[in-house]
């Protein structure tokens, strides 16, 4: 019999409880009666009681009813338009707590869901599938992935495709002032745009342009950088980087392809064209340079073995490399002779002194030094020092010069103070004890002797300065 009626599950009921635990559940039930069945079921362990209420007849079916074991049922026909008081709950309770605990396999009756409603559900399904399939290629919002970069969690950029798109994302993490936000979304954008396309976007954002070009910096990628400052109409730092990266070359002939190459960018550019002739200088000095070195390697000169290269060094110092170890060469075709070296860059007379009599005084050459201190003039020769005798006697003390050298320096100080300065720094004693004399200074001539060497002439002559100084009073 079908489960559609009650009878049928009554019966499904019984057949599915072991039969042990029937009891007098195994009883003939007759539908046709006009009595309707309810079921209030109540579990206790394993025993199910039936407790079965007397409905109200339906229509004009009246009759007695016949009970069969505890459970009554009526003894006439039901008609056909018969409903059961028997409920939906009841049934299911029914079905759950038959046999002693043991449910039904299957309920095929009651469904959870009509089939109109499960229809319901497959055309929401279909359009939910629909709109992931519609929106699956668009990514969040600008805002929603620049939270997720400050946060450190993983987002996908490859959603912002367009120009407007990179634009709108580099202008709100611009907004966040966060450095390393604004950092990966440039790099994103230079890794899936052209580098044309970059400059465009960064043009009139200034924090972008130094953010992307201390990454190129630091990431040691000087030609794109270069490239970039170009770009973005920053000529000046273009050029100027470029000669930076030209002066770390430690090649010299290398370094001297890239300052032509360097001075042909710098001519290109109106801005930059003033620093033309400095490029030029550079590159005369790197080739005298490199002519130097050449005759310094060939030469066989004990001093120049520990001398080292020249290359790469100042005007400066490369006259002071030639009047050290080439101050003897007059040639005037010799690259190294410092006199053309002069001439050939346009050093004034005190900046060639200088160096010179710096060398010589290094050579502790003090008669050189004399002849290039001594004029003639008209009433014979005289000593004249472009630098000052300061600086001579500063460069004569410091490489060991006899006193009587540095007393002869000494005394062509014109400024009284200056020259006891120098005297007291150099400990050049004679001409100390004479200047605090004649100045009748007696507290600094008393406290000078202390600065004298026990036992040295210079004690006495400072007692005996004393004395007179104290019968003067």
């Amino acid at each position: 019999m079908s489960q559609d009626t009650p009878q049928g599950f009554v019966e499904q009921w019984i057949m599915d409880t072991p039969p042990a635990n029937r009891g007098n559940l195994a009883v003939n039930f007759d539908f046709d009666k006009d009595t309707a069945v309810t079921f209030d079921d109540d579990i206790d362990g394993n025993i199910f009681k039936n407790k079965v209420k007397k409905a109200k007849p339906v229509g004009a079916f009246n009759g007695d009813t016949e009970t069969i074991g505890d459970v009554p049922f009526s003894d006439k026909k039901r008609p056909s338009n018969y409903t059961s008081t028997l409920s939906r709950g009841d049934q299911d309770s029914l079905i759950e707590h038959a046999g002693g605990g043991h449910m039904l396999a299957t309920r095929t009756q009651q469904s959870s869901k009509s089939a109109f409603d499960l229809q319901k559900d497959i055309e929401f399904l279909q359009r939910q599938i629909e709109t992931f399939k519609e929106h699956r290629w668009k990514g969040p919002s600008v805002d929603d992935t620049i939270r997720r970069l400050l946060r450190g969690q993983p987002c996908a950029l490859d959603f912002y495709k367009s120009k407007e798109a990179k634009k709108a994302l580099l202008d709100t993490a611009l907004n966040t002032l966060d450095g390393n936000c604004i950092t990966k979304v440039l790099l994103f954008i230079r890794s899936t745009s052209r580098i044309g396309v970059l400059v465009k976007i960064v043009e009139d954002k200034p924090m972008a342009i130094n953010l992307f070009a201390s990454y190129l910096r630091q990431s040691h990628e000087y030609e794109e950088l270069i490239r970039f400052y170009e770009m973005v109409g920053d000529k000046e730092a273009a050029g100027m980087l470029m000669y930076e990266r030209c002066k770390s070359e430690r090649n010299p002939k290398t370094q001297l392809e890239k300052l032509r190459h360097c001075e042909m960018f710098f001519r290109r550019y109106p801005e930059l064209s003033p620093n033309v002739p400095l490029l030029q200088e550079h590159m005369n000095l790197l080739e005298k340079q490199i002519k130097i070195h050449n005759v310094a390697s060939n030469s066989t000169m004990p001093a120049l073995a520990s001398a080292g290269s020249v290359l790469f060094y100042s005007v400066i110092t490369t006259l002071y490399y030639c009047c050290r170890y080439f101050y003897k060469d007059t040639a005037t075709s010799s690259p190294c002779n410092p006199r053309v070296f002069k001439t050939d860059f346009k050093l004034t007379e005190q900046q060639y002194m200088f160096m010179a009599i710096k060398a010589q005084a290094s050579l502790r050459d003090w008669t050189e030094i004399d002849d290039l201190l001594s004029v003639k003039g008209i009433f014979g020769t005289k000593l004249k020092s472009p630098i000052g005798f300061k600086n001579v006697v500063r460069f004569v003390s410091n490489h060991g010069a006899p006193d009587e050298v540095k007393l002869k320096y000494l005394n062509e100080v014109s400024d009284v103070e200056e020259r006891l300065k120098l005297a007291m720094d150099y400990n050049a004693h004679h001409v100390a004890i004479n200047l605090l004399y004649q100045a009748k200074d007696q507290k600094k001539l008393e406290a000078y002797i202390n600065r004298v060497p026990p036992g040295s002439e210079y004690r006495q002559v400072i007692q005996d300065k004393l004395r007179i100084l104290a019968i003067r009073k």
